[in-house]
């Protein structure tokens, strides 16, 4: 909303005119040039930390690149944006004793520090080892020790690693608690009595790790035997019993009565966080998938009897210290408040449209109709490219959805896939829902689609372990009987992933690409399947995200890796880097393959029209950096949907226009005259022959609201009246024709 202040006398008929205008013009470079924000609603939260003494005050951090700083402080009734921080912060922690003190922890590694309660923020310090910090706490009862937990890669391995700093976080230590080809650590934890009694952990080798210090992080001593699960999320300990520790983990929560040298288990359903009410603690919460558990009995026992509650992964729980019937929850859906206790919960972030979406699918049999996922949410859908949203109806794992594929021959046919992993189909648009077992249980999805040609046939990809504990393996599976079984038609490698699968125009062709061995790949099969062919030459990075053919010249394929955007004119023979790092996503012009599209990391959108000597960062109006898909409607080349961490998504050209206006041929094949049209106009139109062309005019919102087709005089020249029922205001004026489509911008004045 712009608002302007005007004098009070009043304006004639030549200024109300000139208004106008200038608010059309505004609108349709808006249109033509920036990104619409779309839904659907959420707020992807990656932090949160509530203030002590302060009940009704909260802080919340959101998904992506730059770290997004929201405080409330009345209950999530008003949020207000503070100083955004240049990092992809995990964790937030408050000085207890100097509260207007918080620290803020990044996946780079750096520490930040505000002392104004969020409005600015001042880096800290660098912690040592390239650790990603995904857990910060303050000691109470000592503000100058701080502690930290995360990881880090090292040569062959990760490592999960405890850090502290004892001056406020100027300086660090660090200590590694264990190494492992995969490793997360995403525990952090105080005996709330005993403060120099220390919980860490998170994941090792895919199991679930806890590791306990009784000297405030010097030494450690790993108590995970008994705990199930592949990853360690939370863990809580009773301030009446300092030997008595819930722990949370994604096989349920796990009680322990003797300082965890023995473990049993109260639930069976994936828990992310717990937490004991201080002002009671028999009360208890557990953030688990869609739906918070509840204890009264000090973790011994649970039950799930939540209500109007949404997100899965609900890895932030705070209690209000001076009542046990009041907390938060937050996930990747968004925050959540209970007054009584965790029976009933009320969102705080409905209004907002900051949900991350890893994904966009476009059916063939309706071109207005988009499917997505949305991280910690579900299956989403919109009938109206993407200007409202409605989730599909879920079911269990939904709230963790990998991808989702409409079969083109029949529209209420779906396959979906999720994190269990499992395959799900529906017949009847998602009203209800049956799933189906990959052969193996260790798989971790990326992808899934139908066959162009076989409407029976699907693939799915992504990566296997041969054990529990095993690395992930690049795999490709194939279904002949719509998902309800499947085959492993392909593995490569010790270790890696599949990123993704595409067909040729032919079907006969298919390309995949991911990582294997720590190195990027492109493989190609010319039989359906059976066999592939390595396409790597000259490919660095050790991850291919994505890859998208050119669709001028399907012999043209550009791929995305950390090393940068990769070009092969060849057909994925050799490639060659055309520049950019941290690149995410590819996406080349419909008309000259020089001319393309980069999504990356932390950098934003950028585009080049020659072919990577130059790249230009294209941020208007796009607030996050960190691109996680581009992709074109496939009923109209000119509409682009963007897909941004914590942003939900943004989409450009959605209505009418056919080509991407920035990159539009001109070549003075057509001008008007005179630049204000009030009756008509003199038209040139140069396209070198005197075939028919079809005109057209276009509103400020890109929605076509006048079309002719006429014949093109021998000189060129045409003149046009102007339609009698086409009111003042700036358009956009084009013609189509055998060569190409051209267009320009028109005023039409008063007085017609």
């Amino acid at each position: 909303m712009i608002k302007t202040r005007v004098r009070n006398s009043k304006p004639g008929p030549q200024a109300w005119c000139l208004v106008a205008l200038l608010i059309v013009t505004f609108s349709i470079a808006l249109s033509q040039n920036s990104w619409q924000q779309l839904g659907p609603n959420g707020a992807a939260v990656s932090a949160m930390v509530n203030v002590p003494g302060y009940p009704d005050e909260l802080y919340i951090v959101l998904e992506g690149f730059p770290a997004v700083l929201l405080h409330t402080a009345n209950i999530g009734q008003t949020w207000t944006p503070l100083e955004t921080i240049p990092d992809i912060i995990n964790s937030l922690a408050i000085d207890p004793n100097h509260i207007q003190t918080i620290y803020a922890g990044g996946s780079s590694g750096r520490i930040y520090r505000s002392t104004n309660g969020g409005y600015d923020w001042q880096l800290r310090a660098t912690v040592p080892g390239g650790i990603s910090v995904r857990q910060l706490l303050v000691n109470p009862q000592n503000s100058t020790t701080i502690w930290a937990v995360g990881d880090a890669p090292q040569q062959e391995s990760v490592a999960l690693i405890a850090a502290v700093s004892t001056n406020s976080g100027q300086s660090w230590s660090t200590i590694t608690l264990g190494k492992s080809f995969e490793a997360r650590g995403l525990l952090l934890s105080l005996d709330p009595v005993h403060p120099n009694r220390l919980f860490a952990g998170g994941e090792l080798g895919n199991r679930a790790k806890l590791f306990f210090s009784s000297d405030g992080g010097s030494h450690w001593s790993n108590i995970s035997a008994g705990l199930n699960g592949c990853c360690a999320y939370g863990l809580a300990v009773n301030p009446n019993d300092s030997a008595t520790f819930i722990c949370a983990t994604d096989q349920g929560l796990f009680y322990s009565s003797d300082e965890g040298r023995t473990w049993n288990q109260r639930s069976n359903l994936p828990c992310y966080s717990v937490a004991l009410a201080p002002s009671s603690p028999n009360r208890g919460l557990a953030g688990s998938e869609n739906l918070v558990l509840r204890s009264t009995n000090y973790g011994y026992s649970w039950t799930a009897e939540t209500t109007q509650f949404t997100g899965t992964i609900s890895r932030w729980l705070a209690f209000n210290p001076h009542s046990a019937l009041e907390a938060f929850v937050a996930n990747a859906y968004g925050v959540f408040y209970t007054s009584d206790g965790g029976y009933n919960w009320r969102c705080l972030t409905g209004t907002f449209r900051t949900l991350t979406v890893p994904l966009l699918h476009f059916p063939a049999s309706a071109p207005e109709t988009l499917f997505g996922t949305a991280w910690g949410y579900g299956f989403i859908k919109s009938s109206d490219r993407g200007q409202t949203w409605t989730r599909l109806k879920p079911f269990t794992g939904s709230g963790r959805p990998v991808a989702i594929a409409v079969n083109y021959r029949h529209s209420d046919t779906m396959l979906a896939l999720t994190q269990d992993p499992r395959v799900w189909m529906t017949t009847d648009r998602g009203d209800s829902w049956v799933s189906f077992s990959l052969p193996d249980e260790n798989f971790q999805g990326c992808g899934i689609a139908y066959h162009p040609l076989e409407p029976d046939t699907a693939l799915t990809w992504g990566g296997f372990r041969d054990s529990t504990g095993g690395r992930l393996r690049f795999a490709i599976y194939r279904s002949t009987n719509q998902g309800q079984t499947w085959t492993r038609i392909h593995t490569r490698g010790s270790n890696g992933i599949c990123q993704g699968l595409a067909f040729s125009p032919s079907s006969e062709t298919i390309f995949a690409w991911g990582s294997v061995d720590g190195a990027g790949v492109v493989l190609r099969s010319i039989d359906r399947g059976r066999t592939w062919n390595d396409l790597s030459s000259g490919i660095t990075g050790p991850n291919v995200r994505s890859l998208t053919f050119s669709p001028v010249n399907r012999n043209v394929i550009f791929c995305a890796t950390a090393s940068g955007v990769f070009r092969s004119d060849n057909g994925g023979l050799y490639w060659s880097n055309i520049g950019l790092e941290n690149v995410s996503w590819v996406l080349p012009d419909t008309l000259n393959t020089n001319r393309l599209y980069a999504g990356t990391d932390t950098q934003g959108l950028f585009f080049t029209t020659d072919n990577g000597l130059y790249w230009q960062r294209d941020t208007l109006t796009i607030s996050g950096r960190s691109i996680l898909f581009i992709v074109r409607h496939p009923a109209s080349r000119s509409t682009i949907f963007c897909g941004v961490a914590g942003r939900s998504l943004f989409g450009r050209n959605l209505s009418g226009i056919e080509e991407l206006w920035a990159w539009q041929e001109q070549k003075n094949r057509l001008s008007i005259r005179p630049s204000i049209i009030l009756r008509s106009a003199r038209i040139l139109i140069g396209t070198g022959s005197q075939s028919p062309v079809t005109l057209a005019l276009f509103s400020a919102s890109g929605r076509k609201v006048w079309e002719s087709r006429v014949q093109v005089p021998r000189s060129g020249v045409l003149v046009w009246k102007r339609p009698s029922d086409i009111p003042p205001g700036v358009y956009l004026f084009g013609f189509r024709y055998d060569g190409g489509y051209h267009m320009t911008k028109v005023v039409f004045g008063p007085g017609h």
